[in-house]
């Protein structure tokens, strides 16, 4: 963090507060940070963390941890 790159992260619930949601605080702090810095918003869910590996998956997992 005593570099010129400085990264910081927001984590929320989902039934933190019904008025403070993921892209209201996206939004905020997009609108404030002009020309400051940079925001991204990623919400993670049941669809995005995958499901049954299928064998492709499996081989290169052994090919990625012989390696």
């Amino acid at each position: 963090m005593k570099t010129t790159v400085k990264r910081g992260l927001v984590l929320r619930n989902e039934k933190c507060n019904e008025n403070y949601t993921t892209d209201f605080i996206f939004n905020l702090y997009s609108e404030e940070g002009k020309g400051i810095f940079d925001s991204r918003k990623n919400v993670l869910g049941h669809m995005q963390q995958g499901g049954s590996p299928t064998p492709f998956d499996r081989n290169f997992a052994t090919k990625m941890g012989a390696k």
